[in-house]
């Protein structure tokens, strides 16, 4: 009796064992199909997904799939944006079939070209890892993307050195349809909805040499920004027609915050960007800064203000600085707006932004 119950349970794990194997590979199979499938449809919208081979491993109870030598070219009338990732694998799970981990640390190319410019860069990640969402109805668009990051270089093309960041993280939301409310400001909800904090940000010195953010140092200890693009807007699509007809509905982008903290800087701010008739930005941000003696000082010391205008430099600011509500230390705060292409800090006229000649 006992050698029958060890057979039978032997006989029972063995089965059980080829019904498992058998779903892994057929679930790999449909895996592959559904890739496959995902990319034929991305060629149709103007984006070009290739590799060299495909890897599946995770058996028993998930499938990762190793993408071997990826590139996505992306095409829009007379741009290209190009991405080449050294590594890229997505974990997946019948259970949660609709979110999808990703890694891919390693070096990534990025390349940008249209007819009257060309941009390229390097980006290497010791850490770069996240889960890509997709709505229930199917594979077509990625609804939400979160991720992680650590030990980023950026290195633009031609430069010596890098941007480097220790560590941050970041959300994008994009929408299928804008929710519609008559009574609200803007009718159509949010299209677009990004987020990103990142912390001890290293800037090449060679970038800050000659200017007045000499003074603040090469590390920037931390950036954060929470960003809203309201109305109906294909993000993929920044021509003429889409933005007029984004603009014309009264889209904007509402900059909910902005956080900053670099050397005795500590900047926050918050306001909105629209298009003009010439499809040209304009805004304004309401923004607080405290810490700005302190910075003052370090230019006076450095020899980037003169004592004469370190001293007219102390009288502006203190009529705009104000105590914090929050009980923090005083801050001032300084209006900064964007019309007809001149930047403003107040009254004061900063510079003439080039005019954006869209395509």
């Amino acid at each position: 009796m006992r050698r029958r119950i060890i057979v039978i349970a032997g006989i029972s794990t063995v089965a059980v064992a080829i019904v498992v194997t058998a779903a892994w590979f057929f679930f790999v199979l449909q895996t592959q199909r559904a890739i496959i499938q995902w990319a034929e449809i991305q060629r149709e919208n103007g984006v070009d997904i290739t590799w060299q081979d495909l890897r599946f491993t995770g058996y028993p109870l998930r499938i990762d799939v190793q993408i071997g030598t990826p590139q996505m070219i992306v095409r829009q009338r007379n741009r290209r944006v190009i991405w080449e990732p050294s590594l890229l694998t997505f974990k997946l799970s019948s259970i949660t079939p609709h979110v999808i981990d990703f890694v891919s640390p390693g070096a990534h190319d990025l390349q940008f070209a249209s007819d009257n410019a060309a941009w390229s860069a390097v980006i290497e990640a010791e850490t770069l890892e996240g889960q890509a969402k997709f709505p229930p109805d199917g594979y077509q668009r990625i609804e939400q993307l979160v991720g992680q990051f650590a030990g980023v270089r950026v290195t633009p093309f031609a430069w010596v050195d890098p941007v480097t960041i220790e560590q941050g993280n970041f959300e994008a939301t994009l929408r299928a349809a804008t929710p519609i409310d008559p009574d609200a400001v803007h009718p159509r909800g949010n299209s677009f909805e990004f987020a990103l904090a990142a912390r001890d940000i290293g800037l090449p010195k060679d970038l800050l040499d000659g200017y007045a953010l000499a003074a603040l140092g090469p590390l920037i200890s931390e950036f954060s920004t929470e960003v809203l693009v309201k109305g109906e807007l294909a993000i993929g699509s920044a021509d003429i027609d889409t933005l007029t007809a984004w603009r014309d509905g009264g889209g904007t982008v509402e900059i909910t915050s902005i956080e900053l903290q670099w050397g005795p800087l500590r900047i926050t701010a918050d306001g909105t960007l629209a298009l003009d008739g010439d499809l040209q930005p304009v805004g304004s941000f309401a923004t607080r800064i405290a810490g700005l003696q302190q910075f003052i000082s370090a230019m006076e010391t450095g020899g980037v203000l003169s004592p004469s205008d370190a001293a007219i430099a102390r009288i502006t600011l203190a009529v705009l600085t104000r105590p914090a509500e929050d009980g923090g230390p005083n801050r001032a705060e300084i209006p900064i707006t964007l019309q007809s292409r001149i930047l403003r800090l107040g009254p004061v006229a900063l510079i003439e932004l080039p005019p954006i000649v869209w395509e």
